[in-house]
């Protein structure tokens, strides 16, 4: 590859090749950012899941180790009040009803059971769900059918929880709260089932209240120690591998460092062996030509010539090296409309293309969307394919443009010729630097041109056939791929009409009203992303206009077309500071080419977009 110099090149000449330290500084610069990034990333992601796995971990063995001390406690009672069944000769006999009616046998239980520490209220029901005998006499008859523990511990389950006194209500049977003191928290419920002799049938079922302040301590020193040794392992393993982050992430940035020493030796060797062969060839030619003109002056004036060239040359590859080192130092973002800058691209080299018998076919485009990046790289880029394009036809051939959808959010511009092709054991070295097959190329050009693809976080592929030609892919995000809206009032009818077709063409939605009246309430029905106007109009003028444009629909953007003059020496006169006062963004002057004014609208696109989601 190679181009003549340009302005920017020129101005680079007398910079040292040293130029590229700040390049490196930058990729360190950057290498520490993202592994200072991932350092924090790291530590809260460690912090938070620790602190996840931790919390839950205590809160399931809190849960697994009460419910196996209610279960302990209740297995007791049960025992206790079978028992005590048992002292008291419970018959043999499935159950009956003269049993249970018996008011001595039943005072003798309770008696018994009673004596059961902390435990201010017994309720002993029937099969049928009615309490025959309870500590708080006025429950006594009461049926509760709806009572689900109640329900199992009559299929013969041991039924208990552990519940808040708040939760004792008439809803479910416990009516005198006057049985517990005031101070307490939590009781602990158990339905025994009360089986007969013969283990063979529920005869009863007794449902007690127990207020163990010791065992609701014991839960809770448990629960203290489990959430303590939570903490203190949560504690030793967040230190632990923070540890060992900081000690990994010390060892990258030495390593990192490491390379980078490395990568700069063996750099500085290839672009030392690749510029002294660039530049003793030139040094050659000035030389003999200097000899020669010296024995025969004659042939000065063609010797001088040679001497020139060469230098030209030389100036051509500093240029071309310098330009590479400062790809990474100067980018100046803004909205590129893409297919422009490649239209004018193959402008430029179609002159060159026409001497050499190369066609240029562009295919129709598939998507227009503009992309966010620097207009200068990109169509340095762009000029960097094109001239290998022109390279591998010596003897002519054809270069196919296309540019389509790669995917939702990304452009593919696609570069094909039917020239020589790359072989296929040098393809895997193409965007390395200082790797050429050519004669007087440094073999920077494809590296670079990827360096500014990644810079617009796209990228370039690149597929070729030796003796079949090459195909250079250009990805790169787009900026919207919304269809915006376009109102335009203008009763130029002939201009308006021809603005219309021509946006149309690269995914607009375009409307058209020829008065104020009318644009006044499409804004209003249709909330157009972006409103072109002309200021002179037969029913209001275009300040006063775009005011209520913008005061019914706020979120449009304004753009006035004007064929007026401005006179910034009276500012009564001053047209373009007066509607940028009245809220339009931008004013172009009539005439204009439509290429012009489709990149304003590009331009202003992703502003209208971002308002319209507010």
């Amino acid at each position: 590859m190679t181009r003549p110099p340009t302005e920017l090149q020129g101005k680079a000449m007398g910079a040292s090749v040293n130029s590229q330290a700040p390049s490196k500084s930058l990729s360190n610069k950057l290498f520490i950012h993202l592994t200072t990034d991932l350092e924090r990333t790291f530590t809260l992601l460690s912090l938070i899941t620790i602190m996840i796995i931790s919390t839950a971990g205590a809160l399931i063995l809190s849960e697994i180790v009460t419910m196996k001390m209610l279960r302990q406690d209740a297995r007791i009672t049960q025992q206790f009040i079978q028992s005590a069944a048992g002292t008291e000769r419970l018959p043999d006999t499935p159950y009956q009803k003269e049993f249970l009616n018996s008011k001595r046998w039943l005072a003798g239980y309770l008696q018994r059971i009673g004596r059961f520490p902390d435990t201010p209220l017994v309720k002993i029901y029937a099969p049928d769900y009615t309490i025959v005998w309870a500590s708080d006499h006025n429950l006594i008859g009461e049926s509760f059918e709806n009572n689900i523990e109640l329900k199992a511990a009559l299929q013969g389950h041991l039924k208990f929880k552990q519940e808040g006194v708040g939760e004792l209500n008439e809803s479910n049977d416990k009516t005198d709260l006057s049985y517990f003191a005031k101070d307490l928290e939590q009781v602990i419920e158990i339905y025994v089932p009360l089986w007969n002799s013969d283990q063979t049938e529920v005869i009863a079922v007794v449902e007690l209240y127990k207020t163990s302040d010791y065992l609701f301590q014991s839960i809770y020193e448990i629960k203290v120690y489990i959430w303590s040794g939570a903490i203190v392992g949560g504690s030793i393993l967040f230190i632990v591998l923070f540890s060992l982050v900081r000690k990994t992430n010390k060892t990258l940035r030495r390593q990192r460092k490491a390379i980078v020493e490395s990568e700069a030796l063996d750099t500085i060797g290839e672009m030392t062996s690749a510029m002294a062969h660039g530049i003793r060839n030139p040094l050659a030619s000035i030389r003999s030509s200097a000899e020669l003109a010296l024995l025969v002056p004659d042939n000065s004036p063609r010797m001088s010539e040679n001497i020139i060239a060469s230098v030209d040359k030389l100036q051509e590859w500093i240029g071309e090296f310098i330009q590479f080192t400062e790809t990474e130092s100067r980018f100046d973002n803004q909205i590129v409309v893409f297919d422009r800058l490649v239209e004018e691209s193959l402008q430029l080299i179609s002159e060159q293309a026409n001497h050499q018998n190369i066609v240029i076919e562009p295919l129709p485009f598939e998507t227009y969307a503009p992309v966010n990046g620097d207009p200068a790289l990109l169509r340095q880029l762009l000029g960097i394919i094109l001239d290998n394009c022109l390279e591998a036809m010596p003897d002519g051939g054809i270069i196919t443009v296309r540019q389509q959808n790669h995917d939702q959010h990304h452009l593919r511009l696609e570069i094909s010729d039917n020239g020589v092709g790359i072989p296929k054991e040098q393809l895997k070295n193409v965007f390395r630097p200082f790797t050429s097959n050519k004669k007087h190329a440094l073999g920077l050009g494809l590296m670079m041109a990827q360096r500014i693809a990644v810079h617009h976080n796209g990228q370039i592929e690149l597929f070729s056939h030796e003796g079949e030609g090459t195909t250079v892919s250009v990805i790169l995000p787009t900026i919207s791929d919304k269809l915006a809206k376009i109102l335009v009032i203008d009763d130029e009818h002939t201009f308006a009409d021809n603005l219309k077709v021509y946006l149309e063409q690269y995914e607009f939605e375009v409307r058209l009203t020829d008065n104020a009246a009318d644009g006044l309430t499409a804004v209003s029905q249709w909330m157009p992303d972006i409103v072109l106007i002309e200021i002179k109009l037969s029913d209001m003028d275009g300040i006063n206009l775009s005011q209520e444009i913008l005061k019914r629909y706020s979120q449009t953007t304004v753009i006035a077309l004007t064929g007026q003059a401005n006179d910034n020496r009276d500012k009564k006169l001053d047209i373009i500071s007066r509607l940028q006062q009245a809220g339009v963004s931008k004013v172009i002057t009539k005439p204009v080419p439509l290429a012009d004014i489709r990149t304003v609208l590009e331009q202003a696109r992703p502003a209208a977009h971002a308002a319209s989601h507010k």
